[in-house]
């Protein structure tokens, strides 16, 4: 932890500037990022007239709302003051009237949405002189919008650090005891470098014998890099699997990527092969070998999915809905041709990648449905012919058509998407976008468009909020600083383009 906050302070926190400064703290869940905020925060606290730590950011905002953070934060800069705020604009407001004449350290932990920001710490204009805005998050994209002073990545722990920090928990002191070495080392690769998982483990395992640490029930999380060249073939079988009825994650995946991943791949699975856990939160098997889930796979209590290069042909038989599911990855599945009926199978979908899937024919026109999609990849989907209508789709950020090579209509958008942030058309076959994306995409930030920009590519209805109106038909930018330097000379960008500030045309 030393060493870690030893990078930290001095060279991203830098106290001795007077500037208001943003830091983001990025990585995955699990590997330390509120450990180190919290550590951080007791450390230069005293240095601040106001302080604020507010955690659980993401669940808080979920479960609560942002009006609820903004009435927390208010109150642990002012406590003796009433602050009556009833909407979020004005909570804005009265942040920004408190903070801009006292230096304020102010730590936003487990944040996962660009509103989230905006709402507690929108702009460096909110805050006095020397203030120190602090963001953990597991979004490195998400600081790079708001635009962060400096990042930080926590990384995984290497293996000797990760049996110390284990045995601390397991047996109290910095190295395993005596007869428990081969265990120990076998307890810190399931967890593979996440101190969260090694703490945790170290805890359940404190005090117990060695016959207790043998019995599997034990694992709450499996691991296997099938990168590491000296790894052998693994069977996995049901005998292998049948004490560990609280496994939560299961992680098989390739840490160094390769061109030859499923042809290396190093698992043999028997199709009557069954989960003996209900508890599975997060399956992440890249390369899996089957051309469907089990049929025998409990998936109700499902967070995550994420099957890259795997054999999937299809993903579901039952139609049993899976309210828990939130994100789905199943890029470069290359057999795979259809999806399932997401707006039933899986309606509170977040997240949805398909990036790769070169048989990919068609999208269940349900798609279009889903109410809290945030992100739809469906970059490079070759034979992707059409996209259904977009009916519900009010809270999606990022909408990825690039490399869908066939496709060659924009989708009917009859919603409002002004939550829509960025917009990938390159590579397209896209010969017009209609006029009404105007009246519905409002807030865009990022639009990559592709190929020689053509007039008729865009038809602008006068009066509408977003339009383009191209002055060479044949303009075609070949890097960034083309882009920039053309976009400038011949192309008029009238102020009715609301909050577009890059273009990308390649």
């Amino acid at each position: 932890m030393d060493d870690r906050l030893n990078e930290i302070i001095p060279q991203m926190i830098d106290l001795s500037s007077n500037k208001v400064c943003m830091i983001g703290i990025y990585g995955l869940g699990g590997i330390g990022k509120t450990t180190i905020a919290k550590v951080v925060y007791n450390r230069i606290a005293p240095l601040f007239i106001i302080t604020s730590f507010i955690s659980n950011v993401r669940e808080d905002s979920k479960s609560r709302g942002l009006l609820h953070l903004q009435k927390q934060l208010l109150h642990e800069i002012l406590p003796s003051r009433k602050n009556f705020i009833s909407n979020v604009d004005e909570g804005i407001h009265m942040i920004q009237d408190i903070l801009c004449f006292k230096s304020v350290l102010l730590i936003l932990d487990d944040v996962n949405t660009l509103d989230q920001l905006e709402a507690l710490a929108g702009d460096r204009n909110w805050f006095s002189l020397g203030s120190r805005i602090i963001v953990t998050t597991r979004d490195r994209h998400l600081l790079d919008v708001h635009k962060m002073d400096a990042f930080y990545e926590v990384k995984k722990v290497d293996h000797m650090k990760a049996i110390e920090l284990f045995s601390q928990h397991a047996f109290e002191q910095k190295h395993p005891k005596e007869d428990y070495e081969t265990l120990s080392n076998s307890m810190a690769c399931c967890v593979d470098g996440l101190p969260l998982g090694l703490k945790s483990l170290g805890r359940f395992l404190f005090g117990k014998t060695i016959l207790e640490w043998e019995r599997t029930e034990a694992i709450e999380g499996i691991l296997f890099d099938l990168s590491i060249p000296k790894r052998k073939r693994m069977d996995i079988t049901t005998k292998s699997f049948e004490m560990m009825t609280r496994l939560r994650l299961l992680k098989i995946y390739w840490a160094r990527k390769s061109t030859s991943m499923r042809e290396d791949n190093k698992i043999k699975l028997s199709k009557d092969f069954e989960f003996p856990s209900h508890e599975l939160r997060y399956l992440y098997w890249h390369g899996y070998p089957l051309e469907s889930l089990l049929s025998s796979f409990y998936a109700k209590d499902l967070v995550e999915l994420d099957m890259c290069y795997n054999s999937l042909k299809q993903l579901w038989e039952s139609d049993e809905p899976l309210e828990k599911l939130n994100t789905i990855n199943v890029s470069f599945s290359q057999h795979l041709m259809e999806i399932p009926d997401f707006s039933i199978r899986a309606p509170n979908l977040e997240k949805l990648i398909l990036d790769g899937c070169s048989s990919f024919l068609e999208v269940h026109p349900s798609i279009g449905r889903l109410k809290k999609i945030i992100v739809l990849n469906i970059k490079n989907c070759k034979k992707l012919g059409s996209f259904p209508s977009i009916i519900d789709m009010e809270a999606l950020k990022i909408l990825n058509f690039a490399g869908c090579s066939e496709l060659k209509k924009f989708p009917d958008i009859q919603c409002n998407m002004e939550h829509l942030l960025e917009l990938y058309l390159s590579s397209t076959t896209i010969e017009e976008l209609s006029s009404s994306i105007g009246w519905h995409i409002t807030g865009l930030v990022l639009l990559d468009l592709n190929r020689p920009i053509a007039e008729e590519c865009w038809e602008p209805v006068e009066g509408t909020p977003f339009s383009f109106q191209i002055q060479d038909k044949n303009l075609m930018f070949q890097s960034y600083q083309e882009i920039m330097s053309n976009v400038l000379e011949n192309a008029n960008k009238p102020e009715s383009i609301m909050g577009v500030e890059e273009v990308w045309c390649l």
